[in-house]
């Protein structure tokens, strides 16, 4: 079911990327701390956890640009709720397991 209102479509579609986009940072950010051989202090590990969440975020704001081009409103808000709860139990994970 399509919405007559181009603005929440609009809307429903940009919290839908931005959501991706939020969970492709976290998973970046998981994947630079589980892949790194040694762990890194200063401007090397500062320049490792900022180009995984640049990747990573660019990665998911494509993913979520496509999946937004042909949903229902329902369906994007409710795939942007999901990436949200992924994206924060992600991050508290990293938050528990990291020493």
């Amino acid at each position: 079911m399509r919405s007559s209102n181009p603005t929440h479509r609009v809307i429903a579609a940009l919290s839908l990327i931005l959501a991706c986009g939020l969970f492709g940072a976290s998973i970046g950010l998981m994947t630079a701390q589980l892949f790194a051989t040694t762990p890194k202090t200063g401007w090397q590990g500062l320049g490792g956890a900022s180009g995984a969440l640049t990747v990573g975020s660019g990665l998911g704001m494509v993913a979520g640009g496509y999946l937004a081009f042909d949903l229902s409103n329902r369906a994007r808000w409710w795939s942007s709720m999901v990436a949200i709860v992924l994206s924060v139990g992600t991050l508290w994970s990293l938050t528990l397991t990291a020493e």
